[in-house]
């Protein structure tokens, strides 16, 4: 099995480094494997802004980065409010 391309916006780090991105190769798309946090649409501000604040302190410390390092997954964080 050859890999045609990986789905990154950027190249992803060893060991796959030497993979090839779509966009390197023209293709402006990019896709990912989205796992998640969601809330319903009446989450206030304030409620909203701690939630975040406690994914981000666990999205960034060395216990979580170490696990997702074992797993090879490659990580990324994105939020996103939906507003209606």
């Amino acid at each position: 099995m050859r890999v045609l391309a990986v789905l990154s916006e950027e190249p992803l780090p060893d060991p796959f480094a030497e993979l090839p991105t779509a966009a390197s190769q023209g293709n402006d798309v990019a896709g990912y494997n989205w796992r998640g946090f969601y809330t319903g649409g009446e989450v206030f501000d304030e409620d909203y802004a701690a939630m975040v604040e406690d994914l981000q302190a666990l999205s960034d410390s060395d216990e979580w980065k170490e696990v997702a390092q074992q797993i090879g997954l490659v990580y990324s964080w994105l939020v996103r409010r939906r507003l209606q």
